[in-house]
């Protein structure tokens, strides 16, 4: 196992319907949050499981909570993009590893046409609504005034 130098890598995603399209967790040396899985491949594109995340839109999060940041990637209107710091490397890291190709994901696009065609789960932020979120998307871009604290 060879420890590679860290490097910090600027990563884009525009979050989708369903989200982002990957899930963070504690790191387990501390130090913030980790990418702990990718679920939405082209959408998380640059992104790597285990990346430490350092910066969320020019912001570092790396002294908060995993509750904190969470709450940060979800207050982003659906369809903004966000910017991500990520911290790869200093760890020893696998060389190859055969699953970062998920190349037999073509069925989780029919997936999330499935959850749109469906009504009956009521639920509150419904696919079927995204397509309105759309067009405010410029007045999103403002920096809006929205302090948590």
């Amino acid at each position: 196992s060879i420890a590679t130098q860290p490097e910090l890598i600027t990563v884009h995603i525009v979050k989708g319907p369903m989200g982002f399209g990957f899930t963070i967790a504690d790191s387990p040396g501390g130090g913030g949050q980790r990418v702990k899985q990718i679920v939405d491949s082209p959408r998380c594109r640059g992104l790597k499981e285990g990346d430490l995340i350092v910066e969320v839109n020019k912001k570092n999060v790396q002294s908060l909570t995993h509750n904190q940041v969470v709450d940060m990637l979800i207050e982003c209107p659906k369809g903004s993009e966000v910017t991500l710091l990520v911290q790869r490397g200093g760890l020893p890291v696998p060389k190859k590893s055969p699953k970062s190709q998920p190349l037999e994901r073509k069925d989780s696009q029919n997936s999330s046409q499935h959850s749109v065609s469906s009504h009956r789960s009521g639920h509150t932020a419904s696919p079927v609504h995204s397509t309105q979120v759309l067009p405010d998307y410029t007045a999103a871009e403002a920096p809006a005034a929205d302090q948590p604290d």
